[in-house]
């Protein structure tokens, strides 16, 4: 994988996209898996969506906002192959935004993420829609499955999904 490649973008910015389906919940306890800069965590915490945040990245991006104090827990590593101290039934809400695609076994990476939820705890989970018209006409019309720096298709992507896929995969 070559993430070297990507945009000042692909890591910095909040992703308001999920911050909308958050519940407000200023006690909440919120874990992003492939929290890229920080910049969820960071908007969650100002727009009281939790009281604790903590993220995992696979890259220290220094100068962005993975130090900032007030993200309360930052890990670098990779969630497939490192452990991480959190407890089990530790978090109300774990992010996965747009990281499953990026991971040899996903199910293994939700089965492990799943203990550290407490009841009634919710997964959010976004990835690329392989189904979506564009990657359907450029692939099963023009016959051309060509990998792209970002997007659907993007080289570092290792799995890819339609809806019922991704229902199937969340209920592992």
């Amino acid at each position: 994988m070559n993430y070297t490649d990507k945009s000042e973008n692909y890591f910095g910015n909040a992703r308001h996209d999920l911050l909308r389906i958050l519940p407000n919940n200023p006690d909440a306890r919120l874990l992003e898996i492939g929290a890229a800069g920080g910049y969820t965590l960071l908007a969650a915490k100002a727009l009281g969506k939790c009281g604790y945040c903590a993220g995992i990245e696979l890259f220290s991006l220094p100068g962005r906002a993975q130090q900032d104090p007030r993200i309360d827990a930052f890990y670098v590593g990779n969630i497939e192959k490192d452990t991480f101290p959190f407890e089990s039934e530790m978090f109300d809400v774990i992010l996965f935004p747009d990281v499953l695609e990026h991971l040899v076994d996903p199910w293994a990476v939700l089965q492990q993420c799943t203990a550290w939820l407490k009841p009634g705890g919710i997964c959010i989970i976004s990835v690329p829609n392989f189904q979506f018209f564009k990657i359907v006409f450029q692939v099963f019309i023009g016959g051309n499955f060509a990998y792209a720096k970002d997007g659907i298709m993007d080289r570092t992507h290792l799995r890819f999904f339609c809806k019922p896929n991704v229902m199937s995969l969340a209920n592992t």
